[in-house]
């Protein structure tokens, strides 16, 4: 499979003349699409790509590849779409499993709770849920689906904003002047994150009193009082035992719902896809809708 993904990096770069989109196309960053296309021209002992007007441009050796490449590319997404039409051909167990990653407080607060119904008609349907920060690959089958939450640190071509996470300050409902406690805060590494920037701009020239790595321990420093933090409604705003202060969110962020391109027919996939969707719209979605791909 390694040999594979930088055959289809070479096909993308020469679909594309560049470099970064190709990358970006394949969910890699520039560097490994890089290395990928220079392994390859290493272990035939000849260029694969020139430049011609700014672009990466196919070599007449690259030429003579191309069409056995398509094919190969080709049998192995037909392959790949009559598995998931009868997931039974591969002695699985008889489901079909879309894998979803999900930072972990959407995993945890919003997808989750809401599985039971998502399942209920559809026997033949699995979840595997995978709370992770880290950009799996979709192109590797790391994950089917990626719920991210924006800004993205890059662009990606199938990318579609769903919907909006709001955050606010919560404090203790018993905490007596709430407005003047101090501020807790996710750590220094987290500080480019807009609900980070919103508490140390509100903290001031001490900054926050306490951090924490995670959103988790950030909403139970609310709880234990003394302390005022911004943590997602998804996560706080059905907890009794937490006040949220002031109007409107402190901070809205977008989330984008990004696919497998492979997928755009598969009805598991769909089904799912439209659920998260309806998730962030207020309601759960039946089955179907249109897929984003990527």
């Amino acid at each position: 499979m390694e040999d594979w993904e930088a055959w289809r990096t070479l096909l993308a770069v020469a679909r594309t003349g560049r470099l970064s989109t190709a990358a970006a196309l394949l969910g890699v960053d520039a560097t490994t699409a890089g290395r990928r296309v220079r392994r390859l021209e290493a272990d035939l002992g000849r260029p694969l790509l020139g430049r011609a007007g700014g672009l990466l441009v196919p070599t007449q050796a690259c030429r003579d590849l191309l069409p056995g490449l398509e094919t190969a590319e080709r049998a192995l997404r037909e392959a790949g779409a009559a598995l998931r039409r009868d997931p039974e051909a591969a002695d699985g167990p008889g489901w079909r499993v879309v894998r979803v990653t999900a930072v972990a407080v959407l995993c945890d607060h919003l997808l989750a709770p809401a599985t039971p119904r998502l399942v209920a008609d559809r026997p033949a349907l699995g979840l595997e849920l995978i709370a992770e920060d880290r950009n799996l690959s979709l192109t590797r089958r790391e994950a089917d689906l990626a719920v991210r939450l924006g800004p993205l640190t890059a662009p990606h071509p199938g990318a579609r904003e769903i919907g909006r996470l709001d955050y606010g300050v919560y404090a203790a409902a018993g905490a007596a002047a709430p407005e003047r406690l101090p501020w807790a805060a996710l750590d220094a590494a987290q500080g480019h994150l807009p609900e980070v920037r919103h508490a140390e701009r509100q903290a001031g020239r001490p900054g926050p009193r306490h951090r924490a790595s995670r959103l988790e321990t950030l909403r139970r420093l609310a709880l234990a009082g003394g302390v005022r933090s911004v943590l997602p409604d998804v996560m706080a705003a059905g907890d009794p035992r937490l006040r949220r202060l002031g109007d409107g969110p402190a901070v809205s962020r977008p989330v984008y719902l990004i696919g497998h391109p492979e997928d755009a027919d598969a009805p598991a996939v769909r089904a799912v896809a439209a659920w998260i969707e309806g998730l962030f719209a207020g309601s759960t979605a039946g089955p179907g809708g249109d897929m984003p791909v990527g």
